[in-house]
C-alpha cells in the first residue's frame, strides 16, 4: 500500500511506482484525496494548513473539471 504520494497534487512516488511496475510488484493506493483536500474538504495531510500553492493547485484542477462538467472527485 503507498499513500499520499500519487494523486492530483503529488507524484513524488513514480520513481517508486516504476520500480515496483520494473519488479511485478502491485500497489493498492491510499489516501488519493489528500485528507479531504481533493473532496473539498479544507485538510490536508490531516492538517488545516494548507500550503497556498496546494490550494492555487486544486483550484486549476477544480477549473479543469469543470471545463468538462466534472467535480474535483469525479477526475
Amino acid at each position: 500500500m503507498m499513500a499520499r504520494t500519487w494523486n492530483l497534487l503529488d507524484q513524488s512516488s513514480y520513481p517508486l511506482l516504476l520500480e515496483c511496475q520494473k519488479r511485478g510488484i502491485k500497489l493498492h493506493l491510499a489516501a488519493v484525496f489528500c485528507a479531504g483536500l481533493l473532496w473539498g474538504q479544507n485538510f490536508f495531510m490531516y492538517r488545516s494548513e494548507i500550503p497556498p500553492e496546494l490550494l492555487e493547485k486544486v483550484q486549476r484542477w477544480k477549473d479543469l473539471a469543470s471545463s468538462f462538467s466534472l467535480s474535483l472527485p469525479q477526475v
